[in-house]
């Protein structure tokens, strides 16, 4: 767990799919830690300062510590509503739309496309590629 690690983790949870639920995915590879135990070490693990961060090296404007830690915790307490809306025999799977592309969204939004049948869960596997999926 390094500053950059952080940085990285935040960013990912803006661009590629909310942080929950890729817990919920990342869970798949290691079967001793649940989606729930993810977020638990996360929250014990994601506290750095902004000397910390002046340490890293960034192609443009340097990120504001202060709104990082805020961004985080908005995470944290948004991926543990995720995971306990979604199905816990699909732990360890990725979350797709009903189309096969990442699933994007809040505790809500996973609410509602489940109740209307907008999701698809892919489980990975060693040496796998991203899901194409066909019906």
């Amino acid at each position: 767990a390094e500053p950059r690690d952080w940085v990285d983790i935040i960013r990912c949870h803006e661009s590629v799919q909310e942080f929950g639920l890729m817990v919920w995915a990342a869970c798949g590879k290691d079967p001793g830690f649940s989606p729930s135990a993810i977020v638990e070490h996360a929250s014990r693990t994601g506290r750095y300062s902004a000397e910390e961060l002046g340490a890293l090296d960034f192609e443009g404007e340097r990120p504001d510590a202060a709104a990082l830690a805020r961004t985080w915790h908005g995470m944290l307490s948004e991926a543990k509503q995720t995971i306990e809306r979604l199905p816990g025999e699909k732990a360890g799977t990725c979350v797709l739309t009903a189309e096969g592309t990442l699933f994007r969204g809040g505790p809500d939004a996973v609410t509602s496309a489940l109740r209307d049948g907008q999701i698809r869960f892919h489980a990975g596997r060693l040496r796998g590629a991203y899901p194409s999926l066909t019906r």
